[in-house]
């Protein structure tokens, strides 16, 4: 019996990529940090802060990652501020059914919260955030879902993990959950389909918890 669902958030519960793209174009002016090396689909696959030193690395840049993360985390905060979740009626089905809903980002808690508590998102209710500023952003996904388990107290049989990114999917694999990858990301449903997800919906309003 399913009792939560855990998500991942950029490219699952909000369509993102417009808003990380400006992000980039607020480093690049900023730092003078050139993305040409790393393509979106590596980027939203990594935890923010690798991310930031990929790029200085890359770029051979003197700044310390420490600045560029900070003013990236802050500029993200600000684009973030006013974006709406995705398939919000679905989330507002899983509060009124008692399922626990939670959160596990490779973004930066402070984003994800941000996000969360604006006008649009504020009146659904999440159990947990598992991201970067509580010291989780290097932990691997894998590792996430299991403390999201001990958490509310669940076992492994009682979750679903809904992912875009086949890292997702492979995360969830090596915890041992169920894994239902949606094709709202950068992805096709045939890459994602290559690494053997449990269940393939186009959006979130595909997924059945009853027949899980």
């Amino acid at each position: 019996m399913v009792k939560a669902v855990f998500f991942d958030f950029d490219m699952t519960l909000i369509n993102s990529k417009n808003l990380l793209e400006r992000s980039y174009r607020d480093l690049e002016h900023k730092y003078s940090l050139s993305f040409k090396d790393l393509s979106m689909r590596e980027i939203v696959g990594m935890p923010h802060k690798k991310f930031i030193k990929s790029l200085i690395k890359l770029n051979k840049s003197k700044h310390h990652w420490k600045e560029v993360l900070d003013y990236d985390t802050k500029s993200m905060e600000r684009l973030y501020s006013n974006a709406r979740l995705t398939n919000l009626k679905f989330l507002q089905d899983l509060n009124e059914r008692k399922i626990n809903i939670g959160i596990i980002s490779n973004n930066e808690e402070q984003v994800v919260l941000r996000c969360l508590k604006n006008k649009y998102n504020k009146k659904i209710k999440i159990d947990f955030v598992l991201a970067g500023k509580n010291g989780e952003g290097n932990k691997k996904k894998a590792f996430l879902i299991k403390k999201g388990l001990r958490l509310l107290n669940l076992e492994k049989e009682n979750i679903l993990y809904v992912g875009d990114h086949p890292n997702d999917i492979c995360a969830a694999k090596e915890a041992k959950v169920k894994c239902v990858a949606v094709s709202t990301g950068l992805h096709s449903p045939k890459e994602l389909k290559g690494f053997h997800p449990y269940k393939l919906v186009d959006n979130l309003n595909q997924i059945k918890i009853d027949l899980i």
